[in-house]
């Protein structure tokens, strides 16, 4: 299936082209912030599937619709834009578009509408589940939580860029961040002076922003329930736990030693990101043909995909380098390592695994001067 993509924001393509493959990992997507591009591209290629938003920096989006129409009545077309006064909406409705969903939107609530849009045995098909994930694999991978986790590792690279102020103006319609921030936060501040945290605001600048961040972080990672399948929904209760202990206990072994924390936290978060894509995946493959799977055979997706889904999610959101390698010494580290930071995570995930008495964890904890206190 191919899916052409008309936005002049290219953070907006990614997600886009992210929720599509969530809808089905064959999909080939083309994007384009141009009307003219588009064109070109729609006369020589065609599509199956049209998203575009209503404004682009050569015109209306609108003018490739019309072509669109001229020759292909049935070719699903969404406009997806900020622009939603009555006028617009007449003008692409007018046109026989399927679709005006506002931005923002739910990720979910964007994924659940594609497949509406897509004719009855198209998604999903006839692989079995290895062919499922692999194609996720070969093209994007997503985890559509709420909010999207894509765009806090965006404001998390940024750093001290960001502001509370513009937190703030991010989430105040994200009432899950909101509740989890102000609950975290008023805990803290109640400890410390026994006054409570009423504003969003007020949470974010008790955290502090990177540990904001890292709370949203947690919150997006959470994919429990979006999966129906009862294995699958509480393998990944299990695994988002294993992560938020990692992130805990490396964040205190970080601050002990004076290393870097909050790096240190987000990789731990991460670090089981890949098997949260793999569960997502195993639900989809269930959704598209009324499907089950044992025990048996979501250990074993886990143990064969996790890792390769795992790489593929950190080139699509473009983690630096360095927090990539902090979240792949979790699970492995070379004995020939120098980093203090590295060799934290690795122990951070030793601790939670219950392997910290294992001769690598006594080893790691002569390394950073604690041994004799696992």
């Amino acid at each position: 299936m191919n899916v052409l993509i008309v936005d002049s924001d290219d953070n907006m393509v990614a997600l886009l082209t992210s929720i599509c493959v969530g809808v089905d990992p064959r999909v080939r997507v083309h994007g384009f912030g141009f009307v003219q591009n588009a064109l070109d591209h729609w006369e020589v290629h065609g599509a199956d599937l049209i998203l575009a938003d209503v404004d682009l920096p050569d015109g209306s989006s609108l003018e490739l619709i019309r072509r669109v129409r001229r020759s292909q009545s049935e070719v699903p077309v969404l406009m997806i834009s900020r622009t939603a006064d009555r006028e617009s909406i007449l003008k692409a409705a007018r046109l026989g578009i399927s679709g005006f969903v506002s931005k923002p939107f739910s990720v979910e609530s964007l994924h659940q509408r594609l497949r509406s849009l897509l004719p009855q045995g198209q998604v999903g098909g006839s692989m079995n589940l290895n062919e499922h994930i692999a194609a996720a694999v070969s093209t994007m991978v997503q985890l559509p939580g709420a909010p999207n986790t894509a765009e806090i590792i965006e404001l998390l690279q940024r750093g001290q860029d960001v502001s509370a102020a513009e937190l703030v103006r991010s989430w105040r319609n994200e009432v899950s961040v909101t509740a989890r921030l102000l609950a975290v936060a008023g805990s803290i501040s109640f400890r410390r002076s026994g006054l409570p945290v009423t504003t969003l605001k007020d949470a974010i600048l008790a955290l502090g922003v990177p540990m904001a961040l890292n709370h949203a972080l947690a919150l997006s990672l959470d994919i429990c329930g979006q999966l129906a399948h009862p294995l699958l929904a509480e393998k990944a209760k299990g695994l988002l736990a294993q992560a938020v202990a990692v992130a805990d206990g490396a964040y205190r072994l970080a601050l002990k030693l004076g290393e870097p924390a909050v790096p240190c936290h987000t990789a731990g978060l991460l670090s089981r990101a890949g098997d949260l894509a793999a569960l997502k995946l195993m639900q989809q493959y269930c959704d598209s043909g009324d499907k089950t799977l044992s025990a048996e055979e979501i250990d074993q997706a886990l143990a064969d995909w996790a890792q390769p889904l795992g790489n593929q999610i950190k080139v699509h959101w473009r983690l630096p380098l360095q927090l990539r390698e902090l979240v792949g010494a979790v699970h492995f580290l070379p004995r020939e390592t120098v980093s203090q930071s590295k060799v934290i995570m690795r122990a951070a995930g030793l601790y939670e695994s219950g392997l910290i008495d294992s001769d690598d964890g006594k080893w790691l904890l002569r390394r950073l001067g604690l041994e004799g206190i696992g």
